[in-house]
């Protein structure tokens, strides 16, 4: 029989310090996660035109441009159309 106190369970301090033990899944996700780690998006993607990538960021803006999207004709699918051939959808 234990004769100590129970933790208060409004104090959220008492709970804030107690963590899981991961599971292997996850332990074997964090060991992949440290072996290759992601690019960080701010240096890849920049939408002020300064990142290291804003000549190819202009060039597929220039290249979307001429394209538009839309739905294929009683399909659930969006199929990219060339600007010239939109009078050509659905039919």
């Amino acid at each position: 029989m234990v004769t100590g106190k129970r933790p208060d369970p409004r104090d959220y301090r008492h709970f804030t310090t107690l963590q899981p033990e991961k599971s292997y899944a996850q332990k074997q996700i964090d060991e992949f996660n440290k072996k290759y780690p992601s690019t960080e998006m701010t240096k890849v993607q920049s939408s002020d035109g300064t990142g290291e990538n804003a000549e190819w960021q202009k060039e597929k803006l220039k290249i979307s441009s001429s394209y538009t999207v839309a739905p294929a004709y009683n399909k659930g699918a969006y199929q990219v159309v060339p600007k010239n051939e939109v009078k050509h959808i659905g039919k």
